[in-house]
């Protein structure tokens, strides 16, 4: 390895002997002539600058032309990333504007939706206050109609309770009142309704007894000859007990059922000459008696106002009259509290 290094460099020696050695140059001046000896170190020297020199140029050159060359690719990046952020920002911009326009879109539908939902509340609350205030309006209607003929009843000397009690549940009159307020109905989940519907069946049984109820006159014309209570006898003259009265009116005039009912008696019986005897339910009957001719027979249904019957003298009798009775439970009571109800 020596040997070839000693070499090369013996050779690059002979090779610098051959071009680089001393060099004379005659420089012609004015008036004479100089000689300039340029010695081989001297033309070493200058060709070793002088090929710095060049390759300090070229490498010069060559990284100049690369540098040109990068920044030429740099402004190329430079340029597209340019192009690439104004895309992005565009579409940014359109991504913004469309989340914009649609969130304004669902604030709409949210705020409309809201409204809606409002005015429907709005709508189911006046609709259940005007609900409310209707049923109070019924509910104090009933009630002003349960006492008023709790107080007709009453005004007869019978006890509206006692009389409710004894209503059947498949009367007509009662059916409409019993079906609603069954506890299946899911309607009765409001009290106030429940309470309304109660008061109506209460209501409607109390009418139908007011309609069973002998509260008309048995005649056309009252003309009370003989009142209810003690009175001396007509016969004997001694003090007793009359358990009627005595309507007094010409002979054949008609006589009509006081209430809705059945016949339970008609014929003779003593003392009360023709007679017929209605039951009108609910421990109510009617009484006729001294009748001239009876038109009914027993199991007859007879509605309110019917003829049943001419007014007579037969019986017990000191003339043309009709011995009328009401009693409740087989007691007798005043026909004329009865009758007042009516007249």
């Amino acid at each position: 390895m020596k040997s070839v290094v000693a070499a090369l460099l013996t050779r690059f020696a002979r090779l610098i002997d051959h071009w680089f050695h001393d060099r004379i140059f005659l420089v012609r001046g004015r008036n004479k002539v100089r000689a300039l000896t340029v010695t081989k170190r001297e033309q070493l020297a200058v060709a070793i600058i002088a090929s710095g020199f060049v390759i300090w140029s070229a490498a010069a050159t060559l990284t100049a032309a690369l540098s040109g060359d990068g920044l030429m690719r740099a402004a190329h990046a430079e340029l597209a990333l340019g192009h690439a952020v104004q895309q992005a920002k565009a579409e940014l911009a359109m991504v913004q504007t469309h989340s914009q326009a649609m969130i304004a879109k669902l604030q709409a539908e949210a705020t409309q939706a809201q409204a809606q939902r409002n005015n429907a509340v709005a709508a189911a609350n006046a609709e259940v206050a005007a609900d409310h205030a209707q049923m109070e309006d019924l509910t104090r209607q009933v009630e002003s109609s349960i006492g008023s003929v709790q107080s007709i009843i009453k005004s007869t000397g019978l006890d509206p309770a006692h009389l409710m009690a004894a209503v059947p549940a498949d009367a007509p009159d009662n059916q409409t009142a019993s079906a609603p307020v069954q506890p299946a109905a899911p309607i009765d989940h409001d009290p106030s309704r429940a309470q309304l519907l109660d008061d109506v069946g209460r209501l409607q049984a109390l009418n139908t007894v007011l309609q069973h109820l002998p509260i008309t006159a048995p005649v056309s014309h009252v003309d009370i000859s003989s009142p209810y209570g003690y009175r001396a006898s007509p016969f004997t003259g001694a003090r007793e007990f009359h358990v009627g009265i005595d309507l007094r009116d010409p002979m054949n005039t008609p006589v009509y059922a006081t209430a809705p009912g059945v016949v339970i008696f008609a014929g003779v019986e003593d003392g009360y000459g023709e007679l017929i005897e209605i039951d009108h339910g609910y421990g109510l009957t009617t009484r006729y008696s001294h009748l001239n001719k009876i038109l009914v027979t027993v199991g007859t249904a007879v509605g309110l106002h019917q003829e049943i019957g001419l007014l007579g003298n037969t019986g017990w009798s000191t003339g043309p009259h009709l011995l009328y009775e009401t009693r409740y439970n087989g007691v007798p009571l005043n026909p004329l509290q009865f009758i007042k109800v009516y007249h």
